[in-house]
């Protein structure tokens, strides 16, 4: 059962480095396949979403697509964000906002409902996105730790 658990977890994460599948079928798999071969049960595969983080990080995904599909934030974001100068002017402006929703709200979905804003923006001030993404990250995370 052991070599079992282990040789499944393996396969998985070669499906996660390989990246063919996406992340959430690797890991929907490994879990299937540990349920197949009767390595854990039923209430251990599904013991994590019964805690109340994971599903607040969920409904704030779902909050974080709608806005991104309306584009609810765009106009706003735009003024925010302007068209800096240089990439230190671009990173300053980007950190202001993410930190402040980030106090807010949780990080994860905060990053990832601004990560496709963020790499239109760069595409259009001219600066390459790996120089936004990363502060962004950052000011997300600075943000998080008033909460």
């Amino acid at each position: 059962e052991a070599w079992m658990a282990f040789a499944i977890t393996l396969l998985t994460l070669a499906a996660l480095v390989k990246g063919s599948l996406p992340t959430e079928v690797s890991m929907l798999a490994g879990v299937t396949a540990l349920l197949a071969f009767f390595i854990i049960t039923p209430q251990q595969a599904l013991v994590g979403f019964s805690n109340t983080g994971v599903a607040t990080v969920a409904v704030l995904f779902m909050v974080a697509e709608g806005i991104q599909r309306t584009s609810v934030l765009r106009p706003l974001l735009r003024f925010l964000l302007g068209k800096p100068r240089s990439a230190i002017e671009a990173q300053l402006r980007l950190w202001v906002p993410v930190a402040m929703i980030s106090a807010f709200l949780n990080n994860t979905p905060v990053v990832a409902m601004l990560i496709p804003f963020v790499m239109s923006w760069s595409r259009s001030i001219g600066i390459s996105v790996s120089k936004l993404l990363m502060p962004m990250n950052n000011a997300a995370l600075l943000g998080g730790t008033c909460t």
